[in-house]
């Protein structure tokens, strides 16, 4: 003992309380590193091994796989925007002109173009399909 009445150990050892302190914030910060080295190898993995999704809007060309129906959308020079909708098993065409300013919507065109489709050549200019092919059937 010292002339205090106390022994050198004091200085040496911490209290029971400190080193309980001292184990407890170790253990906590084992666990946090630990909890951040489990997520940054989850990311890590789940980065690495998915594959990934596929993105199915596209801007200006809203086809849908199941063809119900196609958009387009155009802003024309008044400040107007035009919609074109197309319904390919019905074989049909809507514009639609879209008042930004005012919110309205009004129809300008409907058009069946089934049989728009089937004809060889409207305001064509030469050569047109027929002669085309028939030079090339003559080579």
């Amino acid at each position: 003992m010292d002339g205090n009445g106390l022994n050198g150990d004091w200085l040496s050892r911490p209290p029971k309380r400190e080193v309980q302190k001292m184990a407890a914030r170790i253990a906590t910060e084992r666990v946090l590193w630990g909890a951040l080295l489990v997520g940054v190898t989850a990311i890590s993995t789940h980065a690495l091994f998915s594959k990934p999704t596929p993105v199915l809007a596209q801007p200006n060309n809203h086809g849908l796989p199941d063809q119900s129906l196609i958009t387009h959308t155009q802003v024309l020079g008044d400040g107007t925007q035009q919609l074109c909708v197309v319904d390919p098993r019905q074989h049909v065409v809507a514009v639609y002109h879209i008042d930004a300013a005012k919110g309205g919507i009004a129809l300008r065109s409907v058009r069946n173009i089934y049989w728009d489709l089937r004809i060889n050549h409207f305001n064509g200019t030469t050569p047109l399909p027929e002669e085309i092919r028939s030079l090339i059937e003559q080579e």
